[in-house]
């Protein structure tokens, strides 16, 4: 009849689902995989085309370079990489002045000494330094210096924040030494510009080059003998011939001092 409507059971859209999914059982397994394999290659090109939007529209928008946020965050940055680098520059000097005195005090006689690390900043001159510690560091004049393990000068003059040091090369550097082996004492004296030689040794002792110059003990202010430099030439005097005329190079090169150590007075 014209314009009735088609109905359909529930008993017949049960049998038709439940003979569909028989059908489907019973079908070999290679047809419903060429089926699956279509069903995908049909609908791959609008499935990426949906991940793509979904990806787009979760991908953050990209910063505004020009805004006054983004240029305050980068400057901040930028401080605390600079901040970052020379925290790890100073940790780091820090550790080797620790590794350098860690070193000077492993003989025991080292231990009774006492350190005080120091840079030099200006030089005055061939034979005079000035140093970045003073009386507020308890460096005092006549306090002596080391370098590389060796005395280079002393303390001349001690400021509240730095000191002037002389050199051992200074036409006025004084200091009482020995040579070893035999052990010689004598007067070492500088003569300007580097040089030094060592006065008043009685010629009869054998003295010859590359024996090593000590400082001698000093109360209060060095309590073992240490380095100086070395014996570069010998010969007798010729104006006083029961005298040795002997020159000494310095054991460290005092042109190219930059970190020194001040050796504290009063250490028991």
């Amino acid at each position: 009849m014209i314009g009735s409507k088609i109905t359909t059971s529930k008993r017949t859209v049960f049998l038709g689902c439940f003979l569909g999914a028989t059908i489907v059982l019973l079908v070999p397994h290679g047809l419903t995989s060429k089926c699956q394999y279509a069903f995908r290659r049909m609908f791959c090109v609008p499935l990426g085309i949906s991940r793509s939007l979904t990806l787009a529209a979760r991908t953050p928008a990209a910063p505004d370079i020009s805004s006054q946020a983004y240029l305050q965050l980068k400057k901040d940055h930028q401080k605390l990489v600079n901040y970052s680098a020379n925290l790890a520059a100073m940790i780091a000097a820090q550790q080797e002045t620790i590794n350098r005195l860690t070193l000077l005090r492993m003989e025991p006689e080292w231990q009774k000494l006492g350190f005080v690390p120091a840079s030099i900043f200006t030089a005055l001159g061939d034979d005079h330094v000035v140093i970045n510690r003073g009386v507020r560091d308890l460096v005092q004049p006549n306090c002596f210096i080391l370098a590389n393990n060796a005395i280079v000068g002393k303390v001349l003059e001690a400021g509240k924040h730095q000191a002037t040091i002389e050199l051992i090369g200074d036409s006025g550097a004084f200091l009482t030494v020995y040579i070893d082996t035999p052990k010689t004492p004598g007067i070492l004296r500088g003569l300007g510009q580097g040089r030094m030689e060592i006065q008043n040794v009685p010629y009869g002792p054998p003295v010859k080059t590359g024996q090593f110059v000590y400082a001698s003990n000093q109360s209060k202010l060095l309590n073992i003998p240490i380095v100086v430099g070395t014996v570069s030439a010998c010969d007798r005097d010729e104006t006083t011939p029961h005298l040795w005329k002997i020159q000494m190079t310095p054991a460290v090169d005092l042109a190219q001092l930059d970190r020194v150590d001040v050796i504290l007075p009063g250490r028991p």
